[in-house]
C-alpha cells in the first residue's frame, strides 16, 4: 500500500489531476496550509477532491517552522492560537474538518507533539529515521530527497505501507508507483490507536 501525501496549496494542480488520479485509481491526503490565501474557486476544487475520494487535511494556518516559533513555553500559547485555531477555524468555515496535521518543512519536536496531539488523530514529520515516541506520530520521505526508491522497495512487503510526501503533481513519479501494484490509500484509511 502507498501511503502518498501532498503538501501546501497547490490547489488548481491538484484538482487538474484529478482524471489522471482516477485513471490510476489514486486516493491521496491533501494536507492544507495558507487558508488566508485561499480563494473561492480553491475552496470549491478542495471540495472536488474530496468528493473525488481524497482526504483533505491540516497543514499549518501560515506554514511557519514549529521549532523556530515556539522555543520557550510562553511561545505556545500564541503558536496554538495564530497557527492552528485560525487555520482551522477557515478550514471549518469552509465544511472540511481535518484531523491530521503535517509538520511544515517536517520540524517538530519533543514539545511540539506534547502540544499538538491533543488536537489531532496523527502528527506527520519528513524523517522516520527519528525515534517516534507516541504511535500516533509517523514520519514520511519527500520523493525528492532520493530516498523515495530505497524506501519503496524497503517497505515492498505484502500489507507494507510506503508513506511518500510530494508537493507538485509529478505524472511520471505517480506513474511509476502506480505500476507497482500497491493500493493508494489516505490517512484516513489508516487504524490509528487512540
Amino acid at each position: 500500500m502507498i501511503l502518498l501525501t501532498f503538501d501546501d496549496c497547490r490547489i488548481a494542480e491538484w484538482a487538474a489531476a484529478i482524471p489522471l488520479f482516477k485513471q490510476i485509481r489514486l486516493r491521496a491526503t491533501f494536507y492544507v496550509s495558507n487558508q488566508e490565501t485561499i480563494t473561492a474557486a480553491g475552496w470549491a476544487q478542495l471540495h472536488e477532491l474530496e468528493d473525488a475520494g481524497h482526504s483533505i487535511q491540516f497543514h499549518g494556518f501560515r506554514h511557519v517552522y514549529v521549532t523556530r516559533v515556539a522555543t520557550r513555553p510562553e511561545d505556545w500559547e500564541g503558536y496554538i492560537k495564530n497557527e492552528i485555531v485560525l487555520g482551522m477555524g477557515a478550514m471549518y468555515a469552509h465544511g472540511f474538518n481535518p484531523v491530521h496535521f503535517a509538520y511544515p518543512y517536517g520540524h517538530y519536536s519533543e514539545e511540539s507533539h506534547r502540544r499538538l496531539l491533543p488536537f489531532f488523530t496523527s502528527l506527520r514529520t519528513l524523517n522516520a529515521q527519528n525515534p517516534m515516541p507516541y504511535e500516533r506520530i509517523w514520519g514520511a520521505f519527500d520523493y525528492d530527497t532520493g530516498r523515495f526508491d530505497r524506501l519503496a522497495k524497503e517497505n515492498a512487503g505484502p500489507g507494507a505501507i510506503t508513506p511518500i510526501v510530494m508537493h507538485k503533481v509529478d505524472p511520471v513519479r505517480i506513474a511509476d508507483l502506480a505500476k507497482r501494484g500497491d493500493a493508494f490509500v489516505t490517512v484516513e484509511d489508516v487504524k490509528w490507536p487512540r
